[in-house]
């Protein structure tokens, strides 16, 4: 492989890093918006349509990411989302419904095109780091999206602890809006600022259904909007120093078809993410993508409100969300050097076959589970959650090394559906249904998957039997050429 002014050729570790503060700066604002939208935004319920705005739209964006990235490279999608993620947390200081649902269908429209492009730079980082020190191709993508995932989580931290501590400043102790109708279904650091006492007369933990929720306070959250806006004025600043980075500090990839290769039409590209559903591999693995869009929205929904607000009040959901995020952190770099040593699939199968058991474990804990108890399984669930992340991208990007705008492009298609389907079913379905399609899903995945892997094994073997015997062909062939040359 050769350098080229546009590559990141023996910088690719630096470019992955400042790629990981970039999304830790713009998701340090969105995670915490979107935490904050269904309650500090309930009139007509336009915080949760907002949400649902943004993530229909981003499966459409998801099967258009291949076709942006070519036409804008990964790092002018970056550039891109990171600026319509601005225009989206400024829209907050004045929330219509003529300024938020707008702002959630332009940003619903670049995040999956963001995604993408993200998965795309880290995968590109990952084969020139291993063609240049001749390294396994499968092992520095574990370590390189798991270094991602370790600077990405912060997000929520970090998120969580500055809502926590702005918002607290100007709270309403009295009030405890339960009403579940057009309002929350997501409660999260954020709301502090409200009762700490067990949910009246609401059954917790797996049983806990939200529209069996009624009644409600007609107090506002806040008592003013001055740490509201405060709060939206610190997650500006990190957005923009982001975009700061994003535009001065993120070296670009190089685009194959501008060196050498015919660009491709644009209908061919477009259309490419539908096209790959002919490989047997993504469709066997379009379950693992569900399962991970709806393992996400059972996190950032029920477990902060069923788990953890509805037995011992909101003021613990930021303590339990940081250890998840920290057990997430450390546990992604230290599983993906493990991957080198039993192997990438085997490490990926047994981490779906242990996050069934923690599910299985969320349907039956008591009711008077203990807040130790509650801390070691949040740390559990973070400790599993991240390399199972890092391990799926890394097999997405090692299964379609040639394609991996359109398969990252089904990913974020298929995760945004689940996402979407969640929210909307959110406030209708009890957690104890939501968890037995969650566990459908994954005893679905590792029957998958296997499947899956198979497949790309045996095409490898078919691919080195063939190499092999075009090496030997050719050693024949040069064999005659020198005893022809000599006679």
């Amino acid at each position: 492989m050769s350098a080229n002014p546009t590559s990141v050729f023996g910088k690719e570790v630096r470019a992955v890093v400042t790629l990981s503060v970039i999304f830790l700066g713009v998701f340090t604002s969105y995670n915490s918006v979107q935490n904050l939208q269904s309650s500090i935004n309930q009139e007509k319920g336009l915080g949760v349509l907002s949400l649902m705005c943004v993530y229909s739209t981003m499966m459409i964006s998801s099967v258009l990411s291949p076709l942006a990235i070519q036409k804008l490279t990964a790092k002018g999608v970056i550039v891109l989302s990171c600026s319509v993620h601005l225009v989206y947390a400024a829209t907050n200081f004045y929330p219509r419904y003529w300024t938020i649902l707008p702002a959630s269908f332009l940003l619903g429209s670049i995040s999956g095109m963001f995604w993408a492009a993200q998965a795309t730079y880290v995968a590109t980082c990952s084969f020139s780091y291993a063609d240049r020190l001749s390294q396994e191709n499968s092992y520095i993508l574990g370590r390189f999206y798991s270094l991602f995932g370790a600077i990405f989580v912060g997000s929520g931290i970090i998120g969580n602890l500055i809502s926590s501590l702005l918002l607290r400043l100007d709270s309403t102790p009295e009030n405890l809006n339960t009403t579940m109708g057009n309002s929350s279904f997501m409660y999260n650091i954020s709301m502090l600022t409200q009762n700490e006492s067990r949910l009246p007369e609401v059954i917790c933990l797996a049983r806990f259904c939200p529209a069996n929720v009624k009644g409600g306070s007609s107090r506002p959250l806040l008592q003013s909007k001055t740490s509201l806006y405060y709060l939206l004025g610190a997650f500006v600043c990190f957005i923009l120093l982001a975009l700061g980075i994003a535009i001065f500090l993120l070296p670009p990839i190089s685009n194959k078809q501008r060196n050498g290769q015919q660009r491709k039409s644009t209908c061919s590209v477009a259309a490419s993410s539908i096209r790959l559903f002919k490989d047997r591999k993504l469709l066997l693995l379009c379950p693992s993508f569900v399962a991970m869009g709806w393992s996400q929205s059972f996190k950032w929904t029920d477990i902060t409100q069923a788990y953890i607000s509805c037995t011992y009040g909101v003021s613990y959901v930021g303590y339990l969300m940081a250890t998840h995020g920290a057990c997430f952190a450390i546990s992604t770099p230290i599983l993906s050097r493990v991957a080198k040593i039993v192997g990438r699939a085997r490490l990926l199968l047994l981490l779906y076959m242990l996050y069934v058991v923690l599910h299985i474990g969320y349907m039956i804990l008591p009711d008077n589970i203990s807040l130790p108890v509650l801390f070691v399984i949040l740390g559990i669930h973070g400790a599993l959650e991240g390399p199972i992340s890092a391990q799926l991208q890394a097999t997405v990007a090692l299964m379609f090394e040639n394609k991996k705008e359109p398969a990252f492009a089904n990913l974020g298609f298929w995760r945004s559906l689940s996402n979407t389907v969640y929210f909307a079913v959110g406030n209708y379905v009890c957690v104890q249904d939501k968890l037995i399609t969650l566990l459908i899903f994954y005893f679905a995945t590792i029957i998958f998957t296997i499947a899956a892997e198979k497949i790309y094994n045996n095409e490898q073997r078919t691919i080195r039997l063939r190499n092999i015997k075009e090496a030997e062909l050719k050693e024949e062939k040069n064999k005659d050429d020198l005893y022809n040359h000599t006679i």
